[in-house]
């Protein structure tokens, strides 16, 4: 199991119902040292702006510098500033929209698809999904899909002050999927009975 540290402007808006595993904080917690995730955390980087030299930027490549494994990581972050980059990363994407639509006999795609931690909403597409999240490595992004020639336009990330309550439990059920099982609780060790013969 891993613990989860999400970083997040509006972070209220994530408390509910999140796995115990699960840690909510504000950028300037973790940027400041204020709150430090335990060893071998990983933190998920919600941030609304990730541009590069954003705050959203500086989280994660400070979570990366103290040895924590960031979601996306600062060169993911990075990487989005080159229109040629960006492009390449589509590859993996088309690929599987294509493969879809050879095993698919009436393929009915969406023109906007939310994608959390490589999951999604729609079944059919969650290889879709997956490949975005590889190569994109956003926790949180909407895929522009152009349904008539079946390939990706756009892969945009998405702030979590947006999304509805379907999608909040799509995101909600994605960290659950990324921070494991809970730990079995503890239990007290039955006291020994005593008799007296």
């Amino acid at each position: 199991m891993a613990i989860t540290t999400i970083v997040a402007d509006e972070p209220g808006g994530l408390a509910d119902d999140l796995p115990p595993q699960c840690h909510v904080v504000a950028p300037d917690d973790l940027l400041d040292g204020r709150h430090l995730p335990q060893p071998g955390s990983i933190v998920v980087n919600l941030c609304r702006d990730q541009r590069p030299l954003s705050f959203g930027y500086y989280v994660s490549l400070i979570a990366e510098a103290r040895g924590y494994a960031a979601i996306p990581t600062a060169a993911d972050l990075a990487d989005q500033a080159d229109d040629r980059l960006v492009r390449s990363r589509h590859a993996p994407v088309d690929r599987a929209l294509a493969a879809l639509r050879r095993h698919s006999g009436r393929l009915v795609l969406p023109r906007r698809l939310l994608v959390a931690l490589g999951r999604c909403n729609k079944p059919h597409l969650q290889e879709v999904a997956e490949a975005a999240y590889e190569a994109f490595g956003l926790p949180l992004m909407t895929l522009q899909i152009d349904t008539a020639r079946v390939q990706l336009l756009q892969a945009v990330a998405e702030p979590l002050a947006g999304l509805d309550s379907r999608q909040q439990r799509l995101l909600r059920a994605a960290l659950e999927r990324l921070a494991g099982p809970p730990r079995p609780r503890a239990r007290f060790a039955a006291r020994p009975s005593w008799r007296c013969w």
